[in-house]
């Protein structure tokens, strides 16, 4: 196997990890199940746009591949950001992409807080 394929596995392999211990931790399943799956959508959507890219070809929007990060991709879109060197130049881009991360990281803290009895 190719040393980039497995990388790309490792972070695809990295991502499920997370979200099951997130559900071991924290989150409902059906939560659990839509992470998975949004985060292979967005790490698949990434790799594709980057490829189209390359080919000249027609690209995904950068509104779709936040979106994707909003919905809880963030993980998926860090690793593809990184692994495929994409998007990582577009201030604009990396302005929205990270305060998207803040306020999932508002949000995961609140729900820590008021699940363990914080409040």
């Amino acid at each position: 196997m190719h040393a980039l394929a497995k990388v790309r596995w490792a972070i695809v392999i990295s991502i499920v990890v997370v979200t099951l211990g997130l559900r071991y931790f924290l989150l409902p399943s059906l939560m659990v199940s839509f992470l998975i799956a949004v985060n292979v959508a967005t790490f698949g959507s990434y790799a594709i746009d980057k490829r189209q890219a390359r080919l000249g070809h027609w690209r995904i929007s950068e509104a779709t591949l936040l979106l994707l990060g909003a919905a809880g991709g963030t993980v998926a879109a860090l690793c593809s950001q990184l692994l495929f060197r994409h998007k990582t130049r577009k201030a604009r881009f990396q302005i929205f992409f990270w305060l998207i991360v803040v306020w999932q990281l508002v949000l995961l803290g609140l729900w820590i807080y008021y699940r363990g009895g914080g409040a």
